[in-house]
């Protein structure tokens, strides 16, 4: 009898070290999977409860990783601030622009076999953040994920659309639908790049849409461009004026003008405090000029 006893306190202190359970919670707003001493057991754990067991005696576990649910948004700035100059560049005139992308990425299909085996590859690119409630429950940031190696693969690759326009309206055009299409070219080649800057960097997320926005050409080359429109402005008003004062051949037009042109002097001269005489216009300035040379 005392035998019995004995293997019973055996069996019944075995049990308590690798028959009970630990049970751990999956919120409704994340997944998770179960790294093992051996690997991942390739099954995605939606919200409820899952049962990790006990620890080994030799101190191995399995340990559940939790990662969000839903997609995630990045907003990938070409601008430039801070004395840093990150716009974009076209590739034929080399003129600057300032650019946002708005990219949404969603977790790979984790309901296929083959995405099962892509999620517990993006969890394992992460950088886990033990819970403050638990060591046995990690947390990855998908988003973490995204910066840390595919950020700079995919700001190239966008950079390399914008090289393949010439200039600024050619970009401006691209990104404004055609018929009733949704998204644009501009669009449509940013989210083809970004596809395939995740497969350059064995990043497994989906690219659900990128969107650009807040374009906006360099200040200089609009003020130039304002400036040169301006001018040819100008130039075509003088053109104007010539020809109505020669088609007066008593020459009172052209006293008029010269008589209006003198007062829009001295006003100006009055705005910054300085004092004008006026010259009228007439024989009287040939006059000064000839005693000028005769002085000498």
């Amino acid at each position: 009898m005392k035998k019995y006893v004995f293997f019973a306190v055996i069996f019944l202190a075995i049990a308590g070290l690798y028959g009970c359970g630990s049970m751990k919670n999956v919120p409704s707003d994340k997944i998770g999977m179960i790294l093992t001493p051996t690997g991942w057991d390739q099954k995605v754990y939606t919200s409820g409860q899952v049962d990790l067991g006990q620890a080994s005696t030799d101190g191995t576990q399995n340990v559940l990783y939790l990662v969000q649910k839903s997609g995630f948004q990045i907003k990938e700035s070409f601008s430039n601030v801070e004395k840093e100059d990150h716009r974009c560049i076209t590739g034929g005139d080399k003129s600057p622009f300032a650019l946002d992308v708005r990219l949404l990425f969603a977790l790979p299909d984790y309901t296929t076999a083959a995405g099962k085996t892509d999620l517990s590859r993006v969890i394992a690119l992460g950088v886990p953040k033990e819970d403050s409630s638990d060591a046995r429950i990690m947390n990855i940031s998908v988003q973490s994920v995204y910066e840390q190696q595919a950020q700079m693969v995919v700001r190239n690759k966008i950079r390399m659309v914008c090289t393949q326009f010439k200039n600024f309206d050619e970009v401006w055009a691209a990104n404004v639908p055609i018929g009733e299409e949704t998204s644009t070219v501009f669009q449509k080649r940013i989210e083809k790049v970004v596809a395939q800057a995740l497969v350059e960097a064995q990043v497994p997320l989906r690219v659900v849409s990128a969107f650009p926005s807040n374009l906006k050409q360099d200040d200089t080359i609009t003020a130039a461009i304002s400036a040169t429109q301006s001018a040819n402005e100008r130039i075509k008003a003088i053109d104007e004026v010539v020809k109505y004062l020669d088609k007066d051949m008593t020459g009172n037009r052209t006293l008029v003008y010269q008589l209006q042109t003198m007062q829009e002097i001295v006003n100006k001269a009055r705005e910054n405090g300085h004092d004008t005489i006026i010259i009228a216009p007439g024989a009287s300035l040939p006059g000064l000029l000839l005693k000028k040379e005769i002085s000498k």
